[in-house]
């Protein structure tokens, strides 16, 4: 904290002053000694509490020196002395100026010897409280000294002869000031740490990938000033750290609070949890041990004993046993109990999600095992009250109903879920823990099942396995195509780029018998005639056929995917004269051209499809000719539900 004090003697700051037009009312030679005291008392106190103290001349500010003035206006406190009559009107401006910055710490003292002066000064200092002008954040200290030349606050102008003051107790100076600064402290303390919250929420909000990595490490340096650092500033840095998981960063974060000693912020359960998950996911040599050794200690105490706590130990111990390539069944033993101790502690979708998996791993089937039964049904229960499943907004909510549909062998239930869980647009690193679940369900359990919701249940796996993969070099994509009815329909993309037969083959998952829509695709590098992105959803491409007057809305399971097939498509069709390979493509862009006219000044039709009309234009900048479509234009986007021959929705 920074104090910056205007307390001088007469003779040092104001020199060309003519002493005569103040001596009327003010002995100057009595009012030096107590002013000197108190700027020593000043001085001690700022020692005491570890403040810096910069004095500025009257005379500088009165000037209006550039630097004298930065210095006052900037200071966290003022202390000031306005003992002297001529310059309480230039101190009480300045002081107004920091007001209006929202500087609020200013302190006014006043050597409180006469009895007209100090009327009319307390009279000001009264009408502007009430006004909220200057002395709404001024705090007015009038003093004396004793007998023992000790400044001590009064009120009325008068102390006891025989009264001599501690300078450490009660009414002192010293004691007044040291009690303010240390409140003014607590409260900049609190201001900082509300300041670097408000800027991590915005850095969340404002920055991804790898711009909030590089903002989250310039935060977290500010951390090096033991003024932030308390229990939630770092229990927010942490969560900051793992929605981007950044686990090394968390880990030594912790580690780094353990080195600082009689710290006892990193002791806080929350912080300690933390600390575990961040070592177990970041799983260097040694790290899993180290978390588990975390957890036993912290759930040795009964307080500690939170059903997050109780989970994230289960969770090592699953980890442990997939780490031994699913053969350390005390390790599997071990995470069913942790799970089920969290599970009975208070009942909520993640404890029972994983309990059921594991009891199913184990051996358990849910037609025969009572415990399974009861978890479903606890978990039905628990997603039913959030509402219905397309309301669903939470993706670990969506995605555990996803799970115990998989459990209970409800591959229809699981399709709807799936549906949901890609309109929500999940980080890839929600998917993969989903997808490793069903994962060790699918390795212990079998299925014979060969219904279309079945098919269509490997098709979203496939869909969400790929979504994990941060790159990938497959010419086989499981993607959704919109139809023109706003519907999406699972489906499969293929890309042959060698020899001479470059093409791009596309079918769908469930063919439909009971219509005759054309369901497979195979489109020769010579009839593609476009492809761009779409700027709207980062894993959605089009692709333009000009044969048939068709254009295809395709989504990838992520960007990564989608740019990958784009790149290849690109590449494919780069050495025809009429291909065109855009960018992006964003309903909201305009394109100024003009359309192509016959004889009659009528539009030329160059085909008529599924979609819409296609009309021969030209681009009015580039010069370059071009195919409008005019589609009719559908506001809702929703998914068609399969059952076998059967098209709901």
């Amino acid at each position: 904290m920074k104090v910056v004090c205007v307390l001088d003697s007469w003779g040092k700051t104001t020199p060309n002053v003519d002493r005569q037009s103040v001596t009327a009312t003010t002995n100057l030679g009595a009012i030096d000694s107590p002013r000197r005291a108190a700027l020593c008392v000043l001085e001690k106190v700022c020692k005491s509490v570890e403040a810096s103290l910069e004095h500025v001349p009257f005379k500088k500010l009165d000037f209006g020196s550039t630097s004298v003035l930065e210095e006052f206006y900037n200071a966290d406190v003022v202390v000031v002395d306005m003992t002297i009559p001529v310059q309480q009107s230039a101190l009480f401006y300045h002081i107004g100026v920091r007001q209006s910055m929202g500087m609020k710490h200013n302190i006014v003292l006043f050597y409180d010897t006469d009895v007209e002066q100090s009327l009319s000064l307390k009279g000001f200092m009264g009408d502007a409280r009430q006004k909220l002008s200057c002395g709404a954040n001024v705090e007015f200290l009038p003093y004396l000294v004793d007998a023992n030349s000790v400044p001590v606050v009064v009120e009325n102008s008068t102390l006891p002869q025989d009264m001599c003051m501690h300078p450490e107790k009660g009414m002192s100076l010293y004691y007044q000031l040291k009690k303010r600064l240390i409140e003014l402290q607590k409260e900049n303390i609190a201001h900082q740490k509300e300041r670097f919250l408000n800027d991590l929420r915005k850095a969340r909000q404002s920055y991804k990938g790898e711009e909030l990595v590089k903002h989250l490490d310039g935060m977290r340096r500010r951390l090096d000033d033991p003024q932030l650092l308390s229990v939630d500033v770092v229990f927010n840095m942490l969560l900051s750290f793992r929605d981007i998981q950044e686990y090394n960063s968390m880990v030594k974060l912790v580690e780094d609070l353990e080195n600082i000693p009689n710290n006892t912020i990193s002791s806080s359960i929350g912080i300690q949890y933390h600390y575990a998950f961040a070592l177990n996911r970041r799983n260097k040599e040694g790290d899993r041990q180290k978390a588990l050794n975390v957890v036993t200690k912290a759930l040795s105490k009964t307080d500690n004993q939170t059903p997050d706590m109780l989970c994230l130990c289960g969770r090592i111990y699953k980890d442990m046993f997939v780490e031994s390539d699913y053969t350390d069944k005390e390790a599997l033993d071990n995470a069913i109990l942790w799970y089920r101790k969290g599970f009975e502690r208070q009942p909520h979708e993640y404890a029972g999600i994983n309990l059921a998996t594991l009891l199913v791993i184990s051996g358990k089937d849910f037609s025969t095992c009572q415990e399974l039964q009861r978890i479903g049904l606890i978990l039905n229960n628990l997603i039913g009250k959030k509402g219905s499943l397309p309301s669903l907004t939470d993706y670990w909510d969506v995605a555990t109903f996803f799970e115990i549909s998989v459990l209970a062998q409800d591959f229809g239930k699981a399709v709807q879920a799936a549906e949901c869980m890609f309109s929500l647009e999940p980080p890839y690193w929600y998917l993969k823990s989903t997808v490793g679940n069903i994962t060790l369900i699918n390795r212990f359990r079998k299925t014979s099942s060969q219904t279309g919701d079945y098919q269509l249940f490997c098709f979203w796996m496939d869909f969400f396995v790929e979504a994990t993969k941060t790159e990938t070099s497959a010419t086989t994509f499981p993607v959704l195509v919109l139809e023109p009815t706003k519907n999406f329909m699972p489906s499969y993309v293929q890309i042959n780029c060698d020899g001479e037969n470059k093409e791009v083959r596309l079918w769908n998952v469930v063919q439909i018998a009971e219509t005759k829509q054309q369901s497979q695709w195979t489109f020769q590098a010579t009839s593609i005639k476009g492809v761009s992105l779409y700027k709207r959803d980062c894993r959605a491409v089009f692709i333009y056929v000009m044969e048939n007057s068709d254009d295809f809305h395709i989504f990838f399971s992520s960007e990564s995917q989608r740019l990958s097939f784009y790149t290849m498509v690109s590449d494919m069709i780069s050495d025809q004269a009429n291909a065109q390979i855009f960018t992006s493509m964003d309903e909201e862009e305009v394109v100024d051209f003009e359309y192509d006219l016959d004889d009659k000044n009528n539009r030329v039709v160059l085909g008529r499809g599924t979609y819409g009309i296609v009309y021969a234009a030209r681009d009015k900048k580039t010069q370059v000719r071009i195919a409008i479509k005019e589609i009719p234009e559908k506001r809702t986007q929703k998914f068609s539900h399969y059952r076998g021959n059967q098209t709901t929705e």
